[in-house]
């Protein structure tokens, strides 16, 4: 299945702009503009479900005028003991699912957190192969460090977060790439509104925080999660597509599914 352009996204904001702008383009496979400018100095931790609800309000107005036929009605939803999931279809062929995270509290997170380490040993019980997973790094690694990790395990990269911080106001921002890791990025990224003097600020990115693809084996798997730069290696794509096979499994038939999971990475200190 293709991905539209554009390759690229720059978010800026104590928000979690790149899990949610990755989520509309992975989930709705629609096209973003290049940059983005969000400010939110008053935000806090705790009020990161508010303006996770913000951005993606905003970025569904966005693509309302444009994209209104890719919005299906939600069809299936479910929930584990750490996550939750919704599911949407769009025309005859395509699935959506989005994970919805139990982030709201160390607690939960640990928890999150402690379901993906048992379900990595259950993987590789089973011998598993070709296996999504996606990583969040415990501090930005330099990307040319992230892309010997990747194959040293045996990682196929689709897409990856950069994260840095802008030049003015010093508040946090990301930069979400399609592809992989041998791709050229610019570390400074133009941040400006429309209407501002080019060159007023720019977001200077410092490494890779987050990494989507797929794992060859389970040895790759865990060697992955026995790194400790690694902060979550996260395998929920796996069980979300079981629990479809075993209790949706007449809503599958034809359809290619796609699968977007949210990451911590904006609530890590970098």
């Amino acid at each position: 299945m293709s991905r539209c352009p554009p390759p690229f996204g720059t978010w800026i904001g104590e928000a979690s702009a790149h899990s949610r702008q990755g989520h509309l383009e992975r989930v709705l496979q629609v096209s973003l503009p290049e940059t983005i400018f969000m400010s939110f100095p008053n935000i806090t931790k705790r009020k990161l479900g508010l303006s996770a609800v913000v951005l993606i309000g905003v970025a569904g107005a966005m693509l309302a005028t444009t994209q209104s036929a890719y919005l299906a009605s939600l069809f299936v939803q479910g929930e584990t003991e750490s996550f939750r999931y919704t599911a949407q279809v769009e025309g005859a062929n395509n699935l959506y699912v989005t994970v919805g995270d139990f982030f709201d509290t160390p607690e939960q997170l640990a928890k999150y957190r402690q379901a993906n380490r048992r379900r990595i040993r259950e993987l590789a019980e089973r011998g598993m192969t070709d296996i999504p997973v996606q990583i969040t790094f415990n501090h930005p690694l330099p990307q040319a460090e992230a892309r010997t990790l990747a194959a040293e395990v045996g990682l196929t990269v689709k897409d990856f977060v950069m994260v840095g911080r802008s030049e003015v106001s010093k508040q946090r921002g990301t930069h979400f790439t399609l592809g992989a890791l041998d791709k050229a990025v610019r570390f400074h990224r133009d941040i400006n509104p429309p209407d501002s003097p080019a060159g007023t600020d720019n977001l200077v990115l410092v490494g890779v925080m987050v990494i989507n693809g797929t794992v060859a084996d389970s040895a790759g798997l865990e060697r992955l999660e026995a790194d400790n730069r690694i902060y979550l290696v996260d395998t929920t794509e796996v069980q979300v597509r079981e629990l479809l096979q075993k209790q949706h499994r007449a809503w599958l038939d034809g359809k290619t599914v796609v699968v977007a999971v949210p990451s911590p990475y904006w609530s890590l200190d970098w």
